[in-house]
This record gives structure tokens, sequence and C-alpha cells, in this order.
């Protein structure tokens, strides 16, 4: 099952697959008929119907989740201005993970609830990495 899904960015899609997706939600939301709710977004029904039961966008109510590991200066203050940072952009802190500090650097992995972020969660990431203090930042793993 996994092998039959690819995750792309839809940048390298037809723009038509938007327009099947802004379609089914005339359709569901708004009460149009398909005729009507392919006429609005400019496509066929018969590119509709080709493509409806295949593109979909991820469920907001799952959410995304990105997994961060940070190598911060050992200074006060440094994890509490992260922590404001994370909140100030959107993101809900789920687990923060920290190790002991060694050679002046303490290491800490955050789990992060993205779904709010503000910005993509590379923009965020940069943001992140400017910070004061924060000495890299990796993502490890984003759901």
């Amino acid at each position: 099952m996994k092998e039959d899904f690819l995750i792309v960015h839809k940048c390298i899609l037809p723009e038509y697959f938007d327009a099947v997706i802004a379609a089914r939600n005339l359709i569901n939301n708004r009460g149009f008929n398909v005729s009507d709710a392919c006429k609005e977004v400019g496509i066929s029904r018969n590119t509709y119907y080709k493509y409806k039961d295949f593109i979909f966008i991820p469920s907001v109510d799952q959410g995304k989740k990105a997994i961060l590991a940070f190598r911060l200066d050992h200074k006060l203050g440094v994890l509490s201005n992260l922590l404001n940072a994370v909140a100030t952009s959107g993101g809900n802190i789920l687990a923060i993970n920290q190790e002991m500090p060694i050679h002046e650097s303490a290491y800490v992995t955050i789990t992060i609830d993205c779904l709010n972020l503000t910005d993509s969660i590379n923009d965020f990431i940069e943001k992140l990495k400017e910070l004061n203090g924060v000495s890299s930042v990796d993502l490890v793993a984003l759901e």
C-alpha cells in the first residue's frame, strides 16, 4: 500500500489538480452540481471524474508534526528564547528532551505540532537558526 502513494510538492503537478480539489469543495461544501463546479474552476467534467478519487489534500485534523534537534549555547535564557520563538511562530510544543550540557553546548530535541505555523517549515527552521545562542538546527522527522 505504501508503494501506491507519493508525496510531491504541488508546484510540479498540473494546475488542474488544484482545480479538481476546488471543484470537489464546491460540490461538497456549497451544494454545486458537478457541471457548475467544473465551469466555476475551469476544468472539464471528464478531468474532474478522472481525478476526483485520487487527489487529496492532507487532513487538517491530523496536523503536522516535526522533530527538531538543536545545539544551543549553554547560557541563561537561550532555551527560553527558543521556546518563545516557537510559540510566536504558531508552533505548539508537544515534547522536549534535553541532555546535560557538554563543552558549553546543550543538546535539545523538540517535537512540535506545526499545524498553525505562520511560515513554511523551512522558513521556520531558518528563523530558529538566527536566534542568539542557537548553534545548529536539524530537522529529524516531519509527519
